[in-house]
């Protein structure tokens, strides 16, 4: 039998008190309710569960004025926005492009490696090559790049033979 009736968990009534206070003032804050990413992220997520392209626009705003003022990357939501988006969705590609694009080699220090799921890493690195110069090495080029002293492991005051002439 259908109640009509919608249970909500205690994190579902924080962003739906968030989503009533959107649909009535079309603000997510209040005095009392000061937005971090989290909470940014649940919205959208909401909104997306929902099919509210408004509040999920916003909610894009909203993180990218939250980042911009806090400097501070939302990868602790990485797992909850990969478990509740669809592969190509809007939240996806603004971190994923928002990292690749602020954050440094760092960012995979052990501290943030648990943090990143998988599809995350795939999109990274798929981002990261899509924006890499145009010219790649040719086959050519590959054959004639120097290994050395970039990938070889010397002992102290030892060099290749064909560098003792430089």
């Amino acid at each position: 039998m259908n109640s009509g009736v919608i249970k909500l968990e205690r994190g579902d009534l924080l962003v739906f008190e968030r989503f009533i206070l959107w649909l009535y003032t079309n603000r997510i804050t209040d005095e009392a309710l000061l937005p971090d990413h989290s909470i940014i992220i649940d919205l959208w997520l909401f909104a997306d569960r929902r099919d509210v392209p408004l509040l999920m626009n916003e909610m894009i705003d909203a993180l990218h004025l939250d980042i911009g003022d806090h400097w501070l990357m939302p990868t602790d939501c990485l797992y909850k926005v990969y478990e509740r988006s669809h592969t190509s969705s809007a939240l996806r590609r603004m971190l994923i492009w928002t990292m690749s694009r602020t954050m440094g080699a760092d960012m995979f220090e052990d501290d943030y490696a648990n943090r990143w799921p998988r599809g995350a890493l795939l999109d990274m690195l798929r981002s990261v090559l899509a924006d890499r110069p145009a010219s790649t090495l040719s086959k050519e080029q590959y054959k004639e790049a120097d290994m050395c002293p970039a990938f070889h492991v010397h002992e102290d005051g030892a060099f290749c033979a064909d560098r003792l002439d430089t």
